[in-house]
This record gives C-alpha cells, structure tokens and sequence, in this order.
C-alpha cells in the first residue's frame, strides 16, 4: 500500500502566544517540532480511519493524504494543543476513488490526532470485487415481430431473452377466462425461446383504456388506475401461470418518466403496482421472479424524475421491496474515450449509477439484487464507432461481473435497423444480420469463440 503523508505549511507561530519568552530559542524549536509530529500523525489517523472498514476489493490502496497546516491551540496562554487540516486524494478498497478534507485535533504533545468526518465529494461508486461472478446474459428485441432472432442470442453466449407484453393487446376487454386472452404472438415468443434454451424476461406494461384513468390515449402508454391494480397483479400472474419457464416479469418499463409511465411519475402509484404483482405472482407457486420496471438513467427533467430520487420514493411508499429485484437501465450517455479505466469515463458512470440505487436501497434498510434490463451503447451517426460500441459494450459486462448482486444483464438491442436514431443504433446485428464488432466482442467474453459471422 502506497500512503503519502506529507505535513506541509507547517509554519511556527511567534512563541510569545504560547507564554514563553522571545529569546527561548529552544522552546519555539520545540513547538515547530511538535507541529511537524502533529501533522504526521494526522496523516496517520486519517489513513487508519479511512482504511478501518475493510471492503474486499481489488490489490493496492492508493491514497495521497496531506496535511497542509496545523494551527496551535491555545488555552489560558499555553499550548493546548493543534487544529490541522488534512485532504486526502485517491482509491479506496474496491477502486472506489475518494476525495475529501477535514480537521484533526491533536494534544499539546502531538501523540494523539482525532480527525473528523470524510465526506467523499467524488461521486461515490459501486466497490469491484476481486474475483469475476457468473452471470445472466441476453438480449432485448421484438421477437414477435422479427422472425428468427433466437439463434442469434444462443450462439452469442446469451442464455435469456427480454420481450414486452402489452396488457392493451393481451386483455383488450376487461374480466374473461385467461383462456379466452390473446396470448397468440406472446405464446410463439415463449415456445421458441424455450426450445432454444433461453429464459425470457416478459416486461409488462400499457394498461388497456378500461384499467386506465380518464381520458385514455388508446395508442400512447397509460398508468394503472387505483381501482385497477388488483386486475392488472392478476392479469401478471397468468403470465407466470402460462409461462412458468420464465426467469422473470418485469412490472413496467422506465415508470420515472412520464414518455413510458403515460403520466407525470408517480412513485407511490408504482410501489404499489410492483408490491400487488409481486404478491400475485409469488402466490403462482412458479418460482417466476419479479423485477420492479427497469428505471430511466439520467438527470431530472420536466419529464422525468431522477432514478435514485424516484427509487428512494417508491420505497418509502412500500411495495418496492417485494419485488426479487430492482431493474436498471443502463445508458450512460458519456463520451467514449478509450481504454478500459474502471473508474473513469463510461465504466465510472455506470457504476455511479448503481450506486446511486444501492445507497437508496441501503437507506431504507433494503438488500435487493440490481438487474441490468437494457445495457446499451449507440453506433448510430454522432455517437459512438462500431468499434467503440463494441469496446463498450464488452467493458461494460466484464465490469459488471466484478460488482456485487448484479445476476442479469441485458442487452438493447440485438437488431439494428439502420434507422440512424439513437436506439435503432443499439443493435448488435445490421438490419442484413450480419454482426457488429459488438456481437461478436460479447460472444467472446462470455466464451464463444467464434460464432457465425464473426
């Protein structure tokens, strides 16, 4: 471990406030050394402070601790003591980067430093573990729509697929037998996934107009209303009942912004969504699990609440914490700049922002898996290369193994259209099928060696 500790400025102040005689030479040496030894062992405490809290992490700590001044203390004429200022820069365990200031007091001797808080002013990040997890990994697209894609995901390493059901197409009409539903398109995705090997992740959303507040936007999403929520929990929990093989439903798509949720963000109305289908669903007795909606990355807006805000809400409303896991979508929106630095560019956003959920999470005394249902990075015009994209993307999953309770991620999109948009350009596929660098890189992280077209 690399520890600088330097006690800089340490300038003595005139004997005469300390009650001693101007000419006693040797009791302001003594004093300019004790302010040396002060500074010293601030840097010493405040190294054993930072330290105390052992989280596993990755080889060394690299901590630049300096101590630029200490001011004597007087009390009654005499030295009482110092009051230095410290600042530390670095990595805590973990590659966590650090960087905070703050004072110690020290007594009149310079044996004993007692420094105060550090509060990191670096956006805190989520700590990397040593040793790589197994993980989940798949693809979302519209598999309804787009025939033969399945392929694709097997031979890329992908063991799961996410595909949307709309309760506006499934349950146009409200009440019926389950049996009488259209489950037509959502059934073939199922029976083609299952016969691939690949565990679908079912993201469930758009409330038809009899379950939705007044007035209804019939082709624009539409929130639940209260008295619809139990419908809507049961409605979910046929879908466990019919897809048992499913690893998971998703309750919702982006529910912070009010683009998906069809209404200002309502995070109390979500938790509640999420705790009622939850139930349901658990009460299947199909082991199939529940991810509260994936949330929109990003800052707040007129449109929008911040992530980290809006999960802090749901979660004091209750209902959130039912859910086996909490979905993310990660879409850093940070300028590629090369090389693999965990802690910089778009490695250190992405684990800022699931940080951000997990010290929400902790705050309500909450443990809960963080799932990655879109992970994306945009090869359309503007943004990032193919190859850019491919870097990221492969980065990115490797990053994530190193983070704890992160089980799933999935990718968006795993066809790209050649619209030129932002999201046609997440797909790891041209609109010919032929595979992006960012297919083929993500195949070979997750072992394959070389699948077609590679």
């Amino acid at each position: 471990m690399r520890v600088a500790l330097t006690a800089a400025a340490l300038c003595v102040g005139g004997a005469g406030t300390l009650g001693l005689t101007s000419g006693a030479d040797s009791a302001s040496a003594d004093v300019a050394s004790l302010k040396q030894k002060a500074g010293t062992k601030t840097a010493k405490a405040v190294k054993r402070k930072l330290l105390r809290d052992r989280t596993p992490g990755l080889a060394k700590h690299d901590l630049q601790i300096k101590v630029p001044s200490c001011k004597q203390r007087t009390k009654r004429g005499r030295l009482a003591g110092f009051r230095c200022r410290w600042n530390v820069k670095g990595e805590l365990p973990g590659l966590v980067p650090v960087r905070c200031n703050g004072q110690a007091r020290v007594n009149a001797r310079a044996k004993k430093a007692k420094p105060g808080r550090c509060k990191n002013k670096a956006e805190l990040q989520a700590p990397l573990q040593r040793q790589p997890a197994d993980i989940l990994f798949g693809y979302f697209e519209d598999f309804s729509s787009i025939p033969d894609l399945f392929g694709y995901v097997g031979a890329g390493g992908g063991t799961v697929i996410r595909e949307d059901i709309d309760w506006r197409l499934l349950q146009p009409t409200p009440g019926g037998d389950p049996s009488t539903w259209d489950w037509s398109s959502f059934d073939a995705v199922y029976g083609q996934a299952v016969a691939a090997g690949l565990r679908p992740v079912f993201t469930f959303h758009n409330a038809p107009c009899w379950a939705v507040p007044a007035p209804c936007a019939p082709n624009a999403p539409n929130p639940v209303a209260p008295d619809f929520v139990d419908e809507y929990a049961h409605a979910a929990a046929q879908i466990a009942l019919r897809y048992p093989s499913s690893l998971a439903i998703e309750i919702w798509l982006e529910p912070n912004s009010a683009r998906f949720w069809g209404a200002p963000a309502d995070p109390a109305a979500f938790a509640a969504l999420v705790g009622a289908a939850a139930d349901a669903i658990h009460a299947t007795g199909t082991g199939v699990g529940v991810y509260s909606g994936g949330l929109a990355p990003g800052s707040a807006a007129a449109d929008k609440i911040e992530f980290g805000a809006f999960l802090s809400q749901a979660l004091d409303a209750g209902g959130v914490q039912r859910a086996d896991a909490i979905g993310f979508h990660a879409v850093t929106e940070t300028p590629f700049t090369p090389g693999d630095q965990p802690t910089k560019g778009y490695l250190g956003r992405l684990r800022i922002q699931l940080q951000t959920m997990n010290t929400a999470l902790a705050d309500h005394q909450t443990s809960k898996p963080i799932v990655l249902t879109q992970l994306s990075y945009s090869s359309a015009p503007g943004f990032y290369t193919e190859a850019q994209q491919a870097e990221a993307l492969a980065s990115s999953y490797e990053l994530v193994r190193r983070i704890a309770d992160v089980p799933v991620v999935i990718v968006s999109r795993l066809f790209d259209n050649g619209g030129g948009s932002k999201v046609q350009g997440f797909g790891v596929l041209r609109s010919d099928r032929a595979p992006k660098p960012a297919y083929c890189e993500l195949a070979a992280a997750r072992g394959v060696a070389k699948p077609p077209g590679c």
